[in-house]
């Protein structure tokens, strides 16, 4: 999870992530998420319960949860972008 409008670590860095995961061939490890927020891991109380019952649910069931496709740049690019897993508007964000 991280947040759209953080400065202090910007949205970029997930994607190095990603790039670094597929290079060392653990990218099947890695689910990512776009959340609609302004601050550094300013994640409402929804996303984060929901989050975490879906990592439980993959580690116990082996259900792997759903992310982001974060390095296709016209789904980054998208006015959308994030929505999918900000169930509700965070102050200051433009509403999905």
């Amino acid at each position: 999870m991280h947040t759209l409008g953080d400065l202090f670590v910007p949205f970029s860095m997930e994607q190095i992530y990603r790039r670094r995961a597929i290079e060392v061939g653990t990218d099947h490890l890695l689910v990512q998420r776009a959340i609609r927020g302004r601050g550094h891991c300013e994640f409402l109380p929804g996303e984060v319960s929901t989050a975490f019952s879906d990592l439980v649910n993959w580690v116990l069931y082996g259900v792997k949860p759903q992310g982001d496709d974060i390095l296709n740049p016209a789904t980054v690019a998208a006015p959308n972008f994030g929505c999918r897993f900000t169930p509700v508007t965070h102050p200051l964000v433009p509403p999905c």
